[in-house]
């Protein structure tokens, strides 16, 4: 688990990164608020085989539904892509 000392080193240098033109500054506010939230433990975050197996459906099914919008598909980096639990405990009526 981080520490509040923890996020606050990582903010300061994805900051120095966006200021240098290292990293993209919209992909840094992201990456400063998913620390964050981890650090309140508000979000947890699915990998698609997660979901899928979560909602106990394809991973087809859950491509489907990011693609009509019923979930959101969080990408953590290029190829990774996540999804909130909070969205499939909604799918659940959970």
């Amino acid at each position: 688990m981080y520490t509040k000392n923890d996020v606050q080193q990582f903010e300061n240098v994805v900051k120095a990164l966006a200021d240098n033109g290292a990293l993209n500054p919209e992909v840094c506010e992201i990456a400063v608020k998913a620390v964050y939230a981890k650090l309140e433990g508000r979000e947890e975050l699915f990998s698609r085989a997660g979901a899928a197996r979560y909602l106990m459906c394809s991973l087809k099914t859950i491509d489907r539904l990011c693609d009509e919008g019923k979930l959101t598909r969080i990408r953590t980096s290029k190829r990774a892509i996540r999804i909130r639990l909070s969205e499939l405990k909604q799918m659940l009526g959970i």
